[in-house]
């Protein structure tokens, strides 16, 4: 008799221990959020700003989340949620001008939470230095213009004409000499002030030999060439006259229509004919500009 009855107690435990079991791995699963509302701050108009709301499982089951925000807030369309785990959902709010207002939805095993966003986006005031190796920015705790010195090394343009390669040195644009040289040596090379560089042509000396003149390369500079054929070189009428020929001076003759006299505002230069200078007869000055004149008043 005491058999039976040990047996049949043993069978009922195991029976009761096994659907025990059963039941807790049917728990039907759900979740919870650890805040109601997320305020975002104020943020520069264009910027982004995060934060997290914290989503926890009420079972021992997974089980996926659907979340959606309104613009301008946005969130991953869906979050796995491990059982009998936390997970921190990341939502973003690009910030416009002005204050925005909108809900978090989250919806999972059939049920929904709600949770509030908001933020303030502030568009930033236009902020300009007051000069150069100044760095000026909105600074959005205070709503102003703050201004700082440049850092050591910023490029600047100098004030000065005459300076390049600005750099900021203390809060001060300082630049190093500009350099004006053109390679050119047939012209010297300098700066001026409100100009910039300035490059004239070299004047080269004047040869000691009245039959040679003087020249410049660019590569080389100045030098001497002869003279051309005819080139005067010595007194001159027109009977006998001092001409450069093949780089000597020689008395010869003078050429019949060899110019004599320089030509001026009212006369045509001078030539020489039989031996004589000649020069055609003087004209009136033509006007190169004219207004009428003012009589004055009547």
């Amino acid at each position: 008799m005491t058999r039976p009855l040990t047996f049949t107690l043993l069978a009922a435990l195991s029976c009761g221990c096994r659907c025990n079991d059963s039941g807790v791995g049917g728990v039907e699963a759900g979740f919870r959020v650890d805040v109601a509302s997320v305020d975002f701050g104020r943020a520069l108009e264009g910027t982004q700003v995060e934060r997290h709301v914290t989503l926890f499982t009420t079972g021992r089951a997974a089980l996926t989340v659907d979340a959606e925000a309104d613009l301008p807030f946005r969130v991953n369309s869906s979050v796995e949620l491990p059982g009998g785990s936390q997970v921190d959902l990341a939502v973003t709010f690009t910030a416009a001008d002005g204050k925005s207002d909108g809900t978090l939805r989250l919806v999972g095993s059939g049920s929904g939470v709600s949770v509030g966003l908001t933020g303030e986006g502030v568009r930033p005031l236009d902020c300009r230095p007051s000069a150069q190796c100044r760095r000026a920015q909105f600074d959005l705790s205070s709503n102003a213009c703050v201004e700082e010195v440049s850092a050591d090394g910023d490029p600047c343009t100098p004030v000065s004409d005459c300076l390049e390669n600005g750099q900021c040195r203390s809060g001060e644009c300082l630049g190093s000499p500009r350099s004006c040289d053109d390679k050119n040596r047939c012209t010297d090379d300098a700066c001026a002030e409100g100009l910039g560089c300035v490059h004239t042509a070299t004047a080269c000396p004047l040869p000691t030999h009245a039959c040679r003149v003087p020249t410049c390369d660019p590569e080389s500079g100045c030098g001497e060439a002869l003279s051309a054929d005819g080139t005067p070189c010595g007194s001159m009428d027109c009977v006998t006259a001092y001409l450069c020929l093949v780089g000597e001076c020689r008395q010869v003759d003078t050429p019949e229509g060899f110019v004599c006299l320089p030509r001026t505002a009212c006369q045509g230069e001078g030539h020489c004919t039989a031996h004589r200078c000649e020069r055609p007869d003087p004209t009136d000055l033509a006007p190169e500009w004219q207004a009428p004149l003012d009589d004055g008043p009547a």
